[in-house]
């Protein structure tokens, strides 16, 4: 790096490390943004000794979100039925066959689901997703409704690769992120960190790409 770089110069050098470093080749522009935010904000925090890097993760939790509701959206919205009835039943089909605990549970995410595909609202977008990708490979296939399209849509290899990712990823946002009872400490742990959140932001925008082109 040149003596004489100016902070962005700086600032976009570290982001093309932290890419080559999570083996991310390019990233869309709108996402590299919040990724030299974040990349940029923990190398500060790191270098002033901050007593916890979970901060620096907070300009990544709005991409995450958005690009799960986004993946929800383009596999599954055109699914839904225009007609109300047949809406109803379509996210909450007949869960009779499944425990009680189970029949809310599957409830509760159809629930989710149709504020997400409908209304377009944040609704637990990363667990609904999560939810959504655990059902496409273990989930029962009896159940119809929007859960047999979730099976259909959600089930191909590229889906199965993305949710331990994704559940890496949800795992520390609620541990460092989202909640602070847990603060990371550990400047290496933050920067492994940071390398899973890049590729997996670019691996979920991979998966949003490849439906938008379907």
């Amino acid at each position: 790096m040149p003596l004489e770089a100016t902070p962005e110069e700086v600032r976009e050098e570290r982001t093309k490390e932290a890419l080559q470093i999570a083996g991310v080749d390019d990233l869309p522009e709108e996402l590299r943004v919040y990724v030299t935010q974040a990349v940029n904000q923990l190398a500060y925090d790191r270098k002033k000794n901050y007593p916890q890097f979970g901060g620096a993760f907070q300009s990544l939790l709005y991409p995450l979100e958005a690009l799960c509701g986004e993946l929800l959206r383009r596999t599954l919205a055109s699914r839904v039925p225009n007609h109300r009835g047949e809406a109803d039943y379509y996210f909450l089909p007949d869960l009779s066959d499944l425990s009680a605990a189970q029949e809310n549970v599957f409830a509760k995410n159809g629930r989710y689901l149709r504020k997400n595909l409908v209304y377009n609202q944040n609704n637990n977008r990363i667990g609904v997703l999560l939810f959504c990708l655990e059902h496409a490979v273990q989930g029962a296939p009896g159940l119809g409704g929007v859960w047999q399209d979730v099976r259909e849509y959600l089930g191909d290899e590229k889906m199965k690769a993305l949710y331990p990712v994704l559940d890496k990823m949800n795992a520390f946002r609620n541990r460092h992120v989202a909640h602070v009872d847990d603060p990371l400490q550990d400047g290496e742990a933050a920067d492994a960190a940071m390398k899973l959140w890049i590729a997996g932001l670019a691996q979920l925008s991979r998966s949003v790409g490849v439906f938008a082109a379907s």
